[in-house]
Parts: C-alpha cells; structure tokens; sequence
C-alpha cells in the first residue's frame, strides 16, 4: 500500500491532464472545419450568434460541446464577445484563442467576415500541413540520433566480444581512464546537442 501511494496521488492528476491535451488536440484539429461552416452560415444570415448556433449539429464532438456551451450562454443573455472570450478561455489553447479573436476584431471593425473565416481556415489547414512535414522530419532526426548515438556502445559490445585484452589500456591506466572520461563527455555533449536539434517546433 505505501508503494501505491504516489501512483494513487499522482496518477489522477496525470490521467486528467492527458485527457485534457487529447481533447484540445481534436478541438483543434475541428477548428478550420468548424470556421469554414461558420463562414458559409455568415452568407445566409448576418447574425454571428445565429450562425454560430447554426454550426452546432453540423460540428462533430467534442468541438460540438463547446459550441454548445457558448450557445447557451447567449441564450441566457451573455454578450458575443463575452462568450466568446470564456469559450476560449476554457479550452485554453494559443491556436484556438488566436482564431476567436480573429471573429471578434473582425466584428467589431466590420470587415467582411465570412471572406475572413475562409481565409484563416485556409491558413490552419497550411499550419497542419506543414506541421504534419515538420513532425515527419523531426522523427527521423530523432532515430537518427538515437542510431549514432548507440553506435559507440555496439562498437565497444563487439570488439569486447572478439578480444576482451583490447580495453585493457583504457580501463587500467590513469591517462587511459582520463580518455575514456573525455570520450563520454564529448558523447553526451553531442547527444544532448543533437537531441535539442531534433527538437525544432513550428
């Protein structure tokens, strides 16, 4: 029981958190389908909030939840832009903030909104493209780094395996030891560089 304590404290938590990032995931992909129904309501009515309420039953889960909760809140009386900014302060994402605040700068300056939400569902499905390449070449910068980096360990395996006398130099002299110490710190400064390369967002 003591050793399942901190799996039972932390466990939850990091349950919740990970269902919450696969949630803003799907959300976020929905998102440039979601504008682009909004945009088409927008040329048959020139109420936002009558299009959005519109998109409702047209939007798959769980972006459809949301949109719900948003409509409610107008019926209830709540200002657009208002519900709009709890929307996106509930799903707290960058992505979905930024496409929310595109509908609100272009109702209040009275541009030509539909034209608008075309255009920015147009950009997201670039964005997830050239994410989609990017998280492809990452991938393999990362096996490739994965490969160097155990090169050294296999090459030691092998030549241990045909004459075990060979590391003996190394392991059993000071300058040899100094070697070997220098040789596995210049491996983890390459690793380490090499993996943060690996690292690169969009």
């Amino acid at each position: 029981l003591i050793i399942l304590l901190p799996f039972i404290a932390i466990g939850p938590r990091w349950w919740l958190q990970r269902a919450r990032r696969q949630r803003i995931e799907r959300i976020e992909k929905q998102l440039d389908g979601w504008l682009l129904m909004l945009a088409n309501a927008l040329k048959a009515t020139s109420s936002v909030g009558e299009a959005i309420a519109s998109t409702v039953a047209l939007v798959p889960r769980p972006f459809s939840e949301e949109v719900d909760l948003l409509v409610k809140e107008l019926r209830l009386g709540t200002p657009l832009d208002r519900a709009i900014h709890s929307l996106a302060r509930r799903i707290n994402s960058t992505l979905i903030s930024g496409a929310l605040a595109t509908i609100v700068v272009a109702r209040q300056t009275g541009g030509d909104l539909p034209r608008t939400l075309e255009r920015a569902s147009a950009a997201l499905r670039e964005s997830a493209r050239l994410e989609g390449v990017l998280r492809t070449k990452t991938a393999e910068g990362r096996g490739q780094v994965l490969v160097l980096a155990s090169v050294p360990f296999l090459l030691c395996i092998m030549i241990g395996w045909l004459n075990p006398s060979w590391f003996d130099p190394m392991l059993n002299h000071q300058i040899g030891r100094a070697i070997l110490g220098a040789c596995a710190l210049a491996w983890s400064v390459a690793t380490f560089w090499a993996h943060q390369i690996s690292r690169a967002d969009l």
